[in-house]
């Protein structure tokens, strides 16, 4: 599989395992890598070129041109020779990447005010429609071991298992603290992951928990992870 790896401000494409580095790959004084496969960029890409229906609006070279430029100071020219329209974008997600700049672009093309624009649709409407395409980003960043987090207005790409911290666990899911958010997340445990009883008796716990918000001493529930099975999310 080809993977991508992100680390300072240089890219390389290498054909590696999901789980390995490849050789001669050095942590640079950030530590930071992001290692996103070519194929779950493109599909990113593709939703927000408008090239995936549901979404975003189909947009046109030029359109993509102008929004990089007058969002994120590129200096960009539409004419001859420009790229596919998704390859496009696909490079402007790498550079992203590179200049650590991704969260504020996931930040902008979710917004709400972005969205009512873009679409032409409502203030609910929008906030609907973030809530879809932020599943199906995350659904998309699964098979990379990434995943877009989100608090409030804030959004953050990271590495799932290095976002969590451990505190404590019960019979059937484990407690962590996400970095990334501040939240609290209650996530099964891998033996359960398969027991449709548990996870029906895991989202009931949900959904009663959510049910009692009013109530005082009652910790409040923000959000059950669809795209990522099995998981719920809790505030402090």
């Amino acid at each position: 599989m080809h993977y991508l790896v992100y680390y300072g401000k240089h890219m390389r494409l290498f054909s590696i395992g999901p789980m390995r580095l490849p050789l001669g790959v050095e942590l640079h004084e950030t530590g930071a890598i992001k290692m996103i496969s070519e194929g779950s960029l493109r599909q990113i890409a593709d939703i927000f070129c408008g090239d995936t229906a549901g979404f975003y609006s189909y947009k046109t070279g030029s359109q993509l041109v102008s929004f990089f430029n007058q969002q994120f100071r590129y200096n960009d020219r539409y004419g001859q020779g420009f790229p596919s329209r998704w390859a496009y974008v696909y490079d402007k997600l790498v550079d992203m990447l590179n200049g650590n700049r991704i969260d504020t672009f996931l930040g902008f093309i979710l917004s709400k005010e972005y969205l009512m624009r873009d679409c032409g649709i409502s203030q609910v409407e929008a906030a609907e429609r973030a809530d879809e395409i932020f599943n199906e980003f995350n659904r998309i960043l699964q098979q990379d071991l990434y995943k877009i987090t989100r608090n409030r207005d804030e959004y953050h790409l990271v590495q799932e298992n290095n976002d969590l911290v451990f505190i404590g666990e019960g019979g059937f899911a484990n407690v962590y603290r996400q970095k990334s958010t501040g939240l609290i997340v209650k996530k099964l445990k891998d033996d359960f992951l398969t027991d449709r009883g548990i996870r029906s008796r895991f989202k009931r716990e949900f959904n009663i928990t959510k049910s009692l918000q009013d109530t005082h001493g009652i910790i409040q529930v923000y959000r059950q992870h669809r795209t990522i099975p099995h998981k719920s999310e809790m505030e402090d």
